[in-house]
């Protein structure tokens, strides 16, 4: 309720300024814009002309009549609110509402989520409450402002729809959250390898599938739309002529290893940001690259392994969002390009494992990654002028996020199903529809059929 309120207070107090999305839609239906205004935010050509200067001019393509650094998901719901809302002040409140609804609807499932897997009492949850309570301070205007939090919803959904023995559903989720904002479809293999691994293979298969046909629809549409079949991944061409922003981890690395070894500096203010320029730029953002490839591989090797143990619906959850919070993590800290909002991403599986093993330390990392961000921006004209006043705030939060990503991972290498068997609170576990159990009783081990929606194993059977 607290983050409720908080969230209403950020978006009436005054309307939230997303005049860059309000001048898409425009062009996405046909209503009236400024013409150049997104010419001045991405590269900061000409002057940004007032809204009195908007004209009504017909529907434009996207990556064939105008440039967009954002995915045609993304392009879908700017029209989306452009449709309900026409005028800019309204666009900003029915905006900023869908964003703090969607917030706390993402808050929801993944706090399903986290009592679904169990552990959620004394300090994890006081910890999660917290969290959730002081995330709008310490993320402000982001939340509202910005549309992270629809692909972080459609993730924590696409985990809950897998859950639920509903793999289709899963994978559309998840498509539907890549074509908004890429990272989410990384979790449709995570999901179908734990499937496969489990001999679920039509399932597995389905999955994908789905993921593939939801990722495709919204491209389909722009196409449809007049975009010319070559121009439709223009956004991919964006993000790779883009250089590294500077509150980046590499940035931050970059920005600290020249002011140690005397290297010198360039700022420049362009695709929408604040970057650095050196000579060999190329040359971190091909280990970096090396790096998040390796980490992807290795989090998706680990779930493969780790799912072979994985019998019961708790543990394969649990897996299943460690690895994805891992990957999530991989992404965003190995990205040439890591703003404020990334830290949304992060959310759901900080919250849905904070009750885990490892899972209390990657939520207070979190949270104190976010406290660092707000910190930053406070001291943004220090860090782009390379003093260590303003960088180290982003380093701080940067060493946080490699925490909560370390934490992640660390849940991948076991130990839970041990914590379990230590249990003994005559609790019960529910496991997949049509699995077999494997349970060790007086050092026999036996099978149990599960027939039917659930089972349960009952942990008071277990000789501990």
């Amino acid at each position: 309720m607290f983050a409720a309120v908080l969230m209403a207070v950020l978006i009436y107090r005054t309307p939230p300024d997303v005049r860059l999305y309000w001048e898409y839609g425009g062009r996405l239906l046909g209503r009236a814009y400024v013409p150049g205004y997104t010419d001045w935010v991405q590269h900061s050509i000409g002057q940004p002309l007032p809204l009195a200067d908007a004209v009504a001019l017909p529907a434009r393509a996207p990556y064939s009549d105008f440039h967009c650094e954002y995915p045609p998901g993304a392009l879908l719901l700017f029209g989306l609110v452009r449709a309900v809302a026409d005028d800019p002040t309204a666009y900003g409140y029915v905006f900023g509402t869908a964003m703090a609804l969607m917030m706390l609807a993402t808050a929801h499932l993944a706090g399903r989520l986290a009592f679904r897997l169990g552990g959620m009492t004394g300090a994890p949850l006081w910890a999660a409450s917290a969290a959730i309570a002081v995330l709008p301070l310490l993320i402000g205007g982001l939340l509202v402002r910005r549309f992270d939090v629809v692909p972080a919803f459609l993730a924590v959904a696409g985990v809950s729809l897998a859950l639920a023995g509903r793999p289709g559903a899963a994978g559309a989720a998840l498509g539907l959250g890549g074509a908004v904002k890429l990272w989410p479809a990384l979790l449709v293999p995570l999901i179908a390898l734990q499937l496969w691994r489990r001999g679920s293979r039509d399932e597995a298969l389905l999955c994908v599938v789905a993921g593939a046909l939801a990722i495709l629809a919204p491209h389909a549409g722009a196409i449809a739309l007049g975009t010319h079949p070559a121009d439709v991944l223009g956004y991919l061409a964006y993000l790779r002529d883009r250089p590294v922003q500077i509150e980046s981890v590499i940035g931050i690395a970059k920005v600290i290893a020249a002011a140690i070894g005397g290297e010198p500096l360039t700022i420049s203010h362009d695709f929408g940001s604040d970057n650095i320029l050196w000579a060999g730029d190329r040359a971190w953002l091909r280990a970096a690259t090396v790096v998040n490839v390796f980490a992807l591989l290795g989090t998706a090797l680990l779930l493969w392994v780790r799912s072979r143990e994985g019998a019961t619906q708790t543990a394969s959850l649990r897996l299943l969002l460690a690895a994805s919070g891992a990957v999530v993590a991989a992404m965003a800290l190995c990205s040439r390009v890591f703003s404020g909002e990334y830290l949304i991403w992060f959310l759901p599986f900080a919250l849905a494992l904070a009750g885990q093993r490892f899972g209390l330390t990657a939520l207070v990392a979190f949270v104190a990654s976010c406290a660092a961000l707000r910190t930053s921006y406070h001291f943004w004209d220090a860090l782009v002028a390379f003093r260590w006043s303003g960088v180290l705030p982003c380093a701080v939060k940067n060493l946080c996020l490699a925490i909560t990503g370390i934490a992640f991972a660390a849940m991948l290498t076991g130990g839970d199903e041990a914590r379990l068997r230590r249990r003994r609170d005559g609790s019960a576990e529910a496991c997949f529809p049509g699995e077999a159990a494997h349970i060790t009783v007086a050092g026999e081990k036996s099978d149990v059929k599960r027939d039917g929606a659930s089972c349960v194993r009952d942990v008071r059977a277990l000789p501990y």
